[in-house]
């Protein structure tokens, strides 16, 4: 999926927000790709099978008026991927971006961090379900 495609598929109250990081790690060098955005519940219940999520539902599961618009992103680097320790500087520049753009880092997470995560803030997981139909 290519980034307008992702991009697309994230709320239009954080869309901004992410499209923002991008440049900001750019900025710095990076070559960031959003690695997910809007995400089915079946895809999310094969995540969780596989112990790469705690949850059933997630802010990537958030749909409107039946439309995906995902209430969280996941950024990479897309030469390194998924394959940089947590303590990188890319994680630590995703983090402090996504902060001073409103929104929650996923490495600040004390018991299960994911350095990779962006999600909206200000919104609950029981909010984000209740809008999703």
């Amino acid at each position: 999926m290519t980034q307008a495609q992702h991009l697309a598929r994230i709320d239009h109250r954080i869309r901004p927000k992410i499209a923002a990081i991008l440049k900001d790690l750019e900025g710095h060098g990076w070559q960031p790709r959003i690695a997910s955005s809007y995400r089915s519940r079946a895809e999310q219940k094969a995540l969780k099978d596989a112990g790469r999520s705690t949850v059933s539902f997630s802010f990537h599961n958030h749909t409107y008026k039946g439309v995906p618009a995902a209430l969280a992103a996941d950024i990479i680097d897309r030469r390194y991927g998924w394959s940089i320790p947590q303590g990188h500087q890319f994680w630590r520049h995703l983090g402090s971006s996504a902060k001073a753009h409103g929104l929650t880092w996923g490495g600040d997470w004390k018991r299960f961090p994911d350095v990779a995560h962006v999600e909206i803030r200000g919104v609950t997981l029981a909010q984000a379900k209740r809008e999703t139909v």
